[in-house]
């Protein structure tokens, strides 16, 4: 069975807390109730998609809602 897919909110709150608030990936867990691995999944889908590894500029920030959409 497939698992399910987290909503968008959820995914720019995981890269939000990510980019901007520098949080660690366990801190990303505890805080949106999303088991590590989930976590780093979607941060590695991210950084395949070409955004920043580090800080969050409006230009990437558009990058991933454009991505994202």
């Amino acid at each position: 069975m497939e698992a399910e897919r987290l909503s968008m909110r959820t995914i720019k709150e995981i890269l939000r807390l990510k980019w901007e608030n520098r949080f660690s990936n366990t801190q990303i867990a505890l805080s949106c109730n999303i088991a590590r691995s989930t976590i780093r999944s979607y941060l590695e889908r991210e950084v395949k998609r070409g955004l920043p590894l580090r800080g969050c500029c409006p230009n990437a920030r558009s990058k991933a809602n454009r991505t994202m959409l």
